[in-house]
């Protein structure tokens, strides 16, 4: 894969307008965040969610994991989305998520998810390429893919962190009221 490809530039996109980050995390964007409930449901299934306050406590829990687990991938991609920055932090998700079938494939499904809606909401991004210059080991994580389309569109380092976390916090209530 080549660096240098137009959709995959090393170039700092301008700063992302704030309607770029309303868009992101938006429930009606069709990017399938709402589809994981990040392990609450075995949370619940084991017994360890016991009322309102055992789901506060469950779902602070969730939401530390997924920060110490995920962000650092997050950062990463959208500190190097380069072809190579991308795709080593996507292999690092995928070998750390090979132990959790449900949580792979949720993720792979969620990244994917949110590639395609990005592509059909900015064109410009040109999603199309980005994935023949991935290559086809790409898996497309959500931690990754994330990262990454944030640093394309713009959005800031911290604000594409606070995005990916509301969006888990949002997963897991969501899972709370099915």
């Amino acid at each position: 894969a080549d660096m240098a490809s137009p959709a995959l530039a090393s170039a700092t996109p301008p700063t992302a307008s704030p309607w770029v980050i309303w868009q992101l995390v938006d429930s009606a964007f069709p990017a399938g965040g709402l589809n994981h409930s990040q392990g609450l449901e075995a949370a619940v299934q084991s017994g360890r969610v016991k009322g309102g306050s055992g789901l506060r406590k469950v779902s602070v829990e969730l939401l530390h994991s997924q920060a110490s687990a995920s962000l650092p991938l997050v950062a990463a991609a959208h500190a190097d989305p380069s072809v190579e920055g991308i795709t080593a932090c996507d292999s690092l998700c995928d070998a750390s998520l090979a132990g959790n079938h449900v949580a792979h494939r949720a993720s792979i499904a969620q990244g994917k998810g949110l590639l395609a809606a990005v592509g059909a909401a900015f064109p410009g991004m040109n999603i199309k390429q980005m994935k023949i210059d991935l290559g086809p080991n790409f898996n497309g994580h959500l931690a990754p893919v994330t990262g990454m389309v944030c640093a394309r569109l713009g959005v800031s380092m911290l604000d594409c962190e606070r995005l990916f976390l509301f969006i888990t916090l949002r997963s897991i209530i969501s899972a709370a009221v099915r």
